[in-house]
């Protein structure tokens, strides 16, 4: 079986395309000339150039495709409101979902974010039952998660395409979106600034979300969404394993909120005036003081999910930061 796998050079696409070609299938990349392969290196594959903003491209590289699956989100933090970002990508899905139409394709896998939903305490970790309120956070990459999101279910409700939405946490491994929030936390935890924010997350590796995703295809139902996570885990705990693979001393003094906020305040300002991505943004540390914890239950339940140890995918993301 051939298949189409977008944004096949960061992850959770490169994870994805490995797998795949594991499994026996057939895979073929949409990358543009700006995508480095290097990533792919050892995994063979099918070049299709062009990207999911040009459709004349995207309609080529689906001939002969009889699955997609779309790794192309964005979660880059920075800047924190960019509607050219936002309206960009949302385009890109449904140019994507045009495209499959006229191909007469119907089956799609679409990698997106679990926080598309909600998440909650450790007590009462988000699900897909929760309500998105990513929009307090001033992100516009998660209001793209969810636009996006939306925008491929009602097309499988109209019966355009029979797609299936892996949501994936906060996704580790070699190969993360430099720009992303995986590599700003091993950023920070590069410069070992003693400190902790207060809050926490769940934290998933790369490999769990392509095993995740192939698992979708077979089992999945079409309009459901399924939270992908592996490890609810604090900043502190997750800081500790990111310092412990940099070699760096890990933080031991818990920041106050005031104090994390300023931080990503002064951050967002700096990077407006010097047009450099900030470590911190206002955003970052609005999410780094809460608990953003999720369950993937469902997951588990229906797709017979199961996640691994963290620590490999944290120590690969740390390299990438120690080689860069």
């Amino acid at each position: 079986m051939k298949v189409l796998v977008t944004s096949a050079s960061r992850q959770p696409g490169i994870s994805l395309a490995g797998h795949l070609v594991e499994k026996g299938f057939t895979v073929r990349a949409l990358l543009d000339e700006n995508d480095a392969a290097a990533q792919l290196s050892g995994i063979p594959f099918e070049r299709a150039p062009g990207s999911l903003l040009d459709p004349e491209a995207l309609q080529a590289a689906l001939d002969s495709i009889q699955v997609v699956f779309n790794c192309g989100l964005s979660l880059r933090y920075w800047p924190p409101r960019a509607n050219e970002l936002l309206s960009s990508v949302t385009e890109g899905t449904r140019n994507l979902l045009l495209a499959m139409a006229r191909a007469g394709i119907e089956q799609l896998v679409h990698v997106g974010s679990a926080y598309s939903f909600g998440g909650g305490p450790l007590d009462n970790p988000g699900d897909e039952e929760s309500p998105y309120d990513g929009g307090r956070f001033g992100l516009a990459c998660l209001d793209d998660a969810h636009a996006s999101q939306e925008l491929v279910l009602r097309y499988t409700g109209s019966g355009k395409v029979r797609a299936v939405v892996v949501d994936p946490t906060l996704v580790f491994g070699r190969g993360c979106d430099r720009y992303g929030p995986a590599a700003a936390m091993v950023e920070y935890a590069a410069a070992a600034p003693g400190r902790y924010p207060g809050g926490g997350t769940n934290v998933v590796a790369a490999s769990d979300v392509a095993r995740a995703a192939l698992k979708a295809l077979g089992r999945g139902k079409p309009g459901e969404c399924y939270i992908v996570g592996g490890r609810n885990i604090t900043y502190r705990e997750l800081l500790g394993l990111a310092s412990a693979s940099l070699g760096v001393s890990a933080p031991d003094r818990l920041s106050p909120d005031v104090e994390v906020l300023t931080r990503g305040f002064m951050g967002s300002l700096l990077g407006a005036v010097s047009r450099r991505r900030p470590t911190v943004t206002r955003g970052l540390a609005r999410i780094a003081i809460g608990s953003t914890f999720y369950s993937s239950e469902k997951a588990s339940r229906e797709l017979d999910f199961s996640a691994g140890p963290i620590e490999e995918a944290i120590e690969d993301a740390c390299r990438d930061h120690t080689r860069a």
